[in-house]
This record gives C-alpha cells, structure tokens and sequence, in this order.
C-alpha cells in the first residue's frame, strides 16, 4: 500500500481465492426430447471458441440418443471447431455432451460461444451411374457428403475405367454416347464440378473394306480388301498384321500376312484357295497403318454362300508385343464357280445383205459364212473365265465341223466361224 503524510489507505475485508489443482475431467450436457417424430437431420457442423494447453482435451458430442445425457458411444464426437460430420445415430433425444480434461491438473481447457449448424440437405450415400449402372457409390458408413468430393481411379479393373472400356467399341471408328448421371439415397444437391478423362490409345484394328456385291472366283482381275489400324501410343510401329478368309471348313481357312517393311510372305493357304498379288501394299500416316491386300482366288475354292474376313494386328509394344481384338468383317463374300453363256452375235458380214446379229429362224445364202461370236461370264457377274478355261462349239443337227470350235477363249471370249 502507498499513502501519503497527510492520507493513508484503507484495506477491509481482503479475501484470496486460489485453485491449487483443476479436475482431471469434467463435463456439461443438454438435450430437447423429440420422441419418435421424423428426423430430416443428416449432418451437423459445428463451431466454438477455446483454448486448449498443451496436455488438455476437449471433444463436443452431438447427435441422437436414447439418453438425454448423450453419453451413447455411437453419438458423433467433434474434436476441433470446424467440423462437419454426417449424423447416423438415433434416438427419442437430440442432445449435446461437452467433455474437458486435462493429464496435467495445473493446466485446463476452456470452451465458450459453441455453435451448432444442422443440415437437413445433404445426400447420403451419393453415386455416379454410367450408361444407368452405378460405378461408384460413398458408403453409408461414412454418412452424408458434405462439400467436395473427388473420385479418381487409374487401374483398368477399377470400376468406373472399366465401364467406360466395356461402353466404348474396341473396334471401329464413330461416336459414343455415354450418359453420366448423379444419384444418392437420400434429398439433397448434388453438382458434378468437373469431368476429365485421360484417354491412352492402344493399339486397334479400325476398320476392313471389302469388295462388297463381288463374288469370289477364278478370274484374271484381282481382289482387293483394304484395313486399316492405330499404332497405339505405347510402340512406335507395327510387327506385322494378318487378313483371314473365313470359309466354311477352319481348318482350310487361307491367311495372308504383312510384315514390317511392306513384305508380303506366301500365304498360309492349306487348300491353295488364294494367291497373294505382288501388287499389295501399305502405308503408314498420322499412326494408322493402312493396308491393301491385292490376292487372286484360284479354281480350288469350292462354291459358299458367304466368306467373311477377319483382320489382326501385332505391335511392337513391351517385350512381346500387344495384339488387340481381331476385327471381323460385317458382311462377306459369295465364292462361285460356274460360269455360262454372257452375250452371242451370229453376225453376217458377207453378200448383199449383212446382218450384226442374225434374228432366230432367219436365212442366209448357200456359200457365205456366219460368224458366231460371244463371251462365257461367271454366273450373277460380268466377269470373264480366265485364257482357255473352257471350250465352245458350234454343231448342226448334233454334228461339229472341226473347225466348228474355239478353245483359246481370251478373257473369256469366243469367235468361231462356219
């Protein structure tokens, strides 16, 4: 105390307060009984003022109980301000238990302006559905999605990867229209933020052209098929490639094969249905590898009523390669052997009266000579048998001159002259 000669101050009743040693722990609780009415409640955030020591603790419990004191282990405990959690637990009270301690009883922790935000909107158990079939959903152990959320996969078996490859063709080129959709179990906003897909191409068979309306016989003219395929991003070329013809019988099927550097081997052609042209080719830009399979069809494929074709292709990816799914023709082609009569002129260039092409039951005079002239297609086409397939002969009451005949037949033509 500090007075003055002339005044001095007074102290009366001084009392002195002291805590020597806190509580170890403590707790506070309160509670509003709802009974067994509906309960929209899904999640709670909730929100305080404190100070906590080193040693001390302080967790907020809030949820549903069928005790008022809210001591039931399944009732959400907050540790720190700022929290949101899902509210899963059940019970006739809403309640709220804050519990204090300390390992060091000189030392404690203090809470105060505890706030509470319920939430009544957010969906539990939200899903992503591809194409209608759900391909990831959060589980109902971890309670309502509140705020952001970001799903990312990587491995090809995970689900929402392996949908996408099971939607999209592994063949073929176009447009694929997967519709994405947002689900949930329960009322709620859901908003999808952002969409990304990294897409590696791999290696495809794109696409097989073939000589449709065609029909596969013996003929001077070759055939043509055309495929294409995507080197993928994994290798940097093509090993080689192969184009099948499906007949009726596996094990007769011929194969022709390309190699890397445009070589074009012999077939492997059991039955010697086909002959690879010297003229195929192949070509390679912007990654696609195109090749065009130029082969002949002998007079040893037997006559069927379609022949497909299917396509592969190796890469030189990794230590062996990637080969991917073989790519079947749409549609095929019929083989067919018999051929017959095209077009015939019985033409009369001699005497007075001429004639391109003799009408039937018509004369012509005693002396002069009629030429008869035509050609031999395979049936259902204009193609011609090749050189001396056949022979033509021209008789008279069942009798044939000798000269009467043409056994040369140049692409598939005839010109006999009586």
């Amino acid at each position: 105390m500090n007075g003055t000669t002339s005044k001095t101050p007074i102290l009366g009743d001084l009392a002195i307060q002291y805590t020597a040693s806190y509580q170890s722990s403590g707790w506070f609780y309160n509670y509003q009984y709802i009974g067994s009415g509906t309960n929209t409640l899904v999640a709670a955030t909730l929100n305080w003022n404190e100070t906590r020591p080193v040693g001390t603790s302080i967790t907020v419990k809030f949820g549903f109980d069928s005790s008022s004191t809210c001591s039931n282990s399944n009732v959400n405990s907050f540790t720190s301000p700022g929290q949101t959690k899902s509210i899963s637990s059940t019970g006739y009270y809403m309640c709220v238990r804050i519990m204090l301690s300390t390992s060091n009883t000189g030392s404690t922790p203090s809470i105060t302006n505890l706030s509470i935000h319920r939430h009544s909107d957010a969906p539990k158990e939200p899903e992503i559905l591809l194409d209608n079939s759900s391909v990831w959903k959060r589980d109902s152990k971890d309670g309502a999605l509140m705020g952001p959320i970001t799903v990312s996969e990587s491995s090809p078996n995970d689900r929402i990867i392996k949908k996408f490859n099971d939607l999209i063709p592994d063949t073929g080129a176009g447009i694929k229209h997967i519709q994405v959709d947002l689900g949930s179990a329960s009322s709620g906003i859901l908003i999808l933020d952002s969409f990304s897909i990294t897409y590696i191409m791999q290696t495809v068979n794109l696409d097989i052209t073939i000589p449709e309306g065609e029909v596969l016989h013996e003929r001077v003219e070759p055939y043509e098929v055309v495929t294409r395929h995507i080197i993928g991003e994994s290798a940097t070329s093509m090993t080689s490639a192969t184009l099948t013809l499906l007949t009726n019988s596996m094990a007769k099927n011929p194969t022709m094969t390309w190699e890397n550097g445009d070589v074009f081997p012999e077939p492997n052609d059991p039955e010697d249905f086909i002959e690879i042209d010297s003229n195929s080719w192949s070509v390679e830009n912007n990654g696609i590898l195109e090749i065009h399979w130029i082969f002949h069809v002998t007079s040893d494929f037997p006559d069927q009523p379609e022949v497909k074709f299917r396509t592969g292709c190796l890469d030189n990816s990794g230590s062996a390669g990637f080969s991917p799914l073989d790519l079947l023709s749409s549609t095929g082609l019929r083989v067919n052997r018999t051929f017959g009569l095209g077009w015939l002129k019985i033409r009369d260039n001699d005497g007075g009266f001429t004639s391109d092409d003799v009408p039937d039951n018509s004369w012509v005079a005693a002396g002069e000579q009629i030429h008869f002239q035509g050609a031999m297609w395979f049936a259902d086409t204009d193609d011609a048998p090749k050189d001396s397939a056949f022979d033509v002969r021209i008789s008279r009451n069942g009798w044939v001159e000798s000269t009467a005949r043409d056994t040369t037949n140049p692409n598939g033509s005839f010109f006999i002259t009586i």
